[in-house]
């Protein structure tokens, strides 16, 4: 029994270490992807525009790229009440990508059709950001045309 236990412990701990690790990895990451991107391909509302941090000094407050997309605490997963619904929201991270799951759900009768799960995925890979919304099929290309602050 003792053998179970400590097997469960040293697995659950390697997880939790290895999602720090990619958390930590993409915060790096994500601040050096900074700079202009044009768009190579995507859906009609793409547009080209700046991947830049909210917050240089703190970047778990989050990112955007142009005027559409955005991240915002990546540190604040979990659940909270809107409108008497409740919402949840769930990011995981590997060092090139992070996933926004967020859930509309128990809504009062009135408030039934605002249920709704949204899915939202951001990775880059040799210069280019590709972004989508798994619900909807939205999705854009970008590729990086200039690094932060034009050099």
């Amino acid at each position: 029994m003792k053998y179970w236990l400590l097997t469960i412990v040293l697995g659950l701990s390697t997880v939790l270490l290895a999602k720090d690790k990619s958390y930590d990895e993409f915060l790096k990451n994500i601040k050096e992807m900074q700079g202009e991107y044009e768009l190579v391909k995507g859906s009609k509302s793409c547009s080209d525009g700046s991947l830049a941090l909210f917050n240089e000094s703190n970047v778990e407050e989050g990112f955007r790229l142009g005027h559409h997309i955005f991240f915002g605490a990546l540190n604040s997963s979990g659940d909270e009440k809107s409108d008497n619904c409740s919402v949840n929201s769930k990011y995981s991270f590997t060092a090139n990508s992070i996933t926004l799951t967020t859930e509309v759900s128990r809504c009062p009768a009135s408030l039934k059709a605002e249920e709704s799960v949204s899915t939202k995925y951001f990775n880059f890979k040799n210069g280019r950001v590709y972004y989508s919304v798994k619900e909807t099929g939205f999705n854009c290309e970008y590729k990086k045309v200039a690094t932060k602050g034009g050099e």
